[in-house]
């Protein structure tokens, strides 16, 4: 693909927003995204001449003008030489969040998020990029594990398998669930076997209105409060000329309109029950979870973030805030009335702080 812009996207990294504004462009909400190399989920193979091999991946959120999953391959070489290769989406489809194993001459992709309307629970996307022409094929499998993304994987050369652990899988209820288990693909017989499987189970609570949760910006509330930054003035942060006035007053009305949302939200929420929300009547033993640095480029990182944790009878409960939902993680085997207790106590303690029905489902 010879685009200038685009190889000069590549050198920068910056947003498809900052690139849009670069050369004036016009607005993404009606031209659509501007193409971006900032993207997550992408992966990077370095080739045995040093030539690196970037895959997919997606820029910003669905809720952004410049969001889009990207089916492309950007190779560069040591000097900074870049090519860019596009394909036909029935050949390779939209990717990101997958894994990337290079074996031989071919580099075996595995998994997809993709967007929900390419995700099918019966199939696993396998795909081999030949890093000598450049062609990628689909791999038909035996036995796939279903739509996975987000997993470990580990290549053995010798018996010529990839494992792949704890994925997260889209489920026929169009669910996002992580799968507790470790699979394992033949790359000569392209077929899939579980090789373990833990006796973990996963739970979803959620808005019975449907609507998105209050949660990030409950606790986002009482962090500024407890640092004393429940008001920003942007001034005191931003010098120098790096940022007209204009831009300045454009980014503190945005701040003043979040801190009236804000105090807003916490005047209609009694904040006393926060502490309190994974704390069943239950007989259990807090845990505190290891701090997590976000500058970390570690999917685990992200997933493990805003998380708490609860002890019962040795087995770790985990509870995972996001934004449509909570997940409870029971990491062993409890009894199905002490799990239907807990979620029903959790359910009410968040329908409480959020004056709002919650219900309960299982999930994996």
């Amino acid at each position: 693909m010879t685009n200038p812009f685009w190889q000069w996207v590549v050198q920068t990294e910056d947003t498809g927003y900052t690139n849009n504004e670069a050369f004036d462009g016009p607005s993404s909400f009606d031209e659509g995204p501007c193409w971006s190399f900032d993207r997550f989920g992408q992966t990077k193979t370095q080739l045995p001449d040093g030539r690196m091999v970037y895959i997919g991946g997606e820029h910003e959120d669905s809720y952004d003008p410049d969001f889009y999953i990207y089916n492309d391959i950007v190779i560069i070489t040591p000097d900074g030489e870049i090519t860019i290769y596009g394909y036909p989406e029935k050949d390779f489809p939209p990717t990101d969040f997958h894994s990337a194993t290079l074996h031989g001459k071919e580099i075996i992709l595995i998994g997809a998020l993709s967007y929900i309307e390419n995700r099918d629970p019966s199939e696993t996307q396998v795909l081999r990029l030949n890093t000598e022409d450049w062609s990628i094929k689909k791999q038909k499998t035996t036995q796939p594990p279903g739509w996975i993304s987000k997993h470990q994987h580990t290549y053995q050369p010798t018996s010529k398998t990839i494992q792949i652990s704890t994925p997260q899988k889209w489920t026929s209820e169009n669910d996002l669930a992580t799968d507790f288990s470790t699979w394992e693909l033949n790359l000569t017989t392209w077929a899939w076997q579980c090789i373990e499987q833990k006796n973990w189970s996963q739970y979803k609570l959620s808005r019975s209105d449907g609507e998105m949760n209050n949660l990030w910006n409950i606790r986002h509330h009482l962090e500024m409060e407890a640092v004393g930054m429940s008001h920003v003035n942007v001034s005191d942060y931003l010098h120098g000329d790096d940022m007209d006035e204009e831009m300045k007053a454009q980014i503190q009305e945005s701040l003043d309109e979040m801190a009236q949302d804000s105090k807003k939200l916490a005047s209609n929420t009694d904040l006393s029950l926060v502490p309190n929300l994974y704390k069943p009547s239950t007989p259990h033993t807090c845990v505190e979870l290891p701090e997590i640095d976000l500058d970390e480029e570690d999917e685990e990182s992200y997933i493990e973030y805003n998380s708490h944790c609860i002890e019962i009878a040795g087995t770790h409960i985990k509870f995972f805030e996001e934004s449509d939902s909570v997940i409870m993680r029971v990491e062993g085997i409890l009894s199905n009335e002490t799990i239907t207790s807990i979620l029903n106590e959790t359910c009410q303690n968040l329908a409480n702080l959020e004056s709002t029905p919650y219900s309960h489902k299982q999930i994996s």
